[in-house]
Formats: structure tokens, C-alpha cells, sequence
């Protein structure tokens, strides 16, 4: 995609359904804009997720539904890609929804700074065209 004024994007039905599936379906959102980083170093698109992946977006899409919100700690074990996806969630939900915030934490700095490294990749590697403007872009906030 690319930039487009208001009027172009209103007069292009298709540009519009897109847009909103974006906006409104996580799944399609994170197949065709998040990048992640392989355990090899490659970057490449975050879908398709892992069957523990699935299951914790159920979850999640199942709160928000039922309690318009979503409130989760996650002891979980290692390498089942329930960082990415959480990352990846919350990425999406704050591009898309005025106002909101989101905080990346975990038990050690080193694992947070990897963490919040994860959500800039997902915004660097967004097209220019959804990506939004941010007031600030430092190692610690974006």
C-alpha cells in the first residue's frame, strides 16, 4: 500500500475493506504486517502462528469480548511464541485505537529491552502507508 489522501482512499472501495480488515481482524493484520526475527536472525512475516499461539489469541479475543478488555499474566514456558503473539497483539491494538497504551514487562531488563526491540520491529517494518507517527521513539518508549 501506499500513501493516500482521504478522497483517494474513499473513492477506492477496495482500499477501504482493506484498511478495516486490518483494523479489525488481528489474524489477518499480523499475516500480512508483522515481521518477525527467526531463531536464525532471517526476518520474515509472523503467520502462520503455532498451535500454542492459537490457543492464547483465543483466550485474549475471548476476554475482550466477553469483558471489553484484556487482563492476562502468563506463566508460561519458554519458546512457545507467546511473546511474539502478545507483542504482536498489543502493537495492533495501540495503532489502531486512539488514546490507548500498552506496557511491555518482563522478570529482567535484558528480556524487556528484547521485548520492546520486538515492538519496534513490528512498527519499522510496518508499510508507510498504516504505519502512525509517534511522539517519541527512544530504546525505552515508543
Amino acid at each position: 500500500m501506499t500513501k493516500t489522501d482521504p478522497k483517494t482512499t474513499e473513492a477506492n472501495p477496495k482500499a477501504v475493506r482493506v484498511r478495516r480488515r486490518l483494523r479489525d481482524d488481528f489474524r489477518f493484520y499480523a499475516d500480512k504486517i508483522l515481521k518477525i526475527r527467526t531463531k536464525k536472525g532471517e526476518i520474515r512475516n509472523f503467520c502462520p502462528m503455532r498451535p500454542a499461539q492459537q490457543l492464547l489469541l483465543e483466550a485474549i479475543e475471548e476476554q475482550k469480548a466477553t469483558q471489553g478488555y484484556v487482563r492476562l499474566l502468563i506463566l508460561k514456558a519458554r519458546q512457545q511464541g507467546f511473546s511474539t503473539v502478545t507483542g504482536g497483539y498489543m502493537y495492533h491494538e495501540i495503532t489502531h485505537r486512539r488514546g490507548a497504551k500498552a506496557l511491555v514487562m518482563a522478570h529482567d531488563r535484558e528480556t524487556t529491552d528484547a521485548l520492546f526491540e520486538m515492538v519496534h520491529r513490528y512498527h519499522n517494518s510496518s508499510p508507510e502507508a498504516i504505519r502512525p507517527s509517534t511522539k517519541y521513539a527512544s530504546k525505552r518508549q515508543l
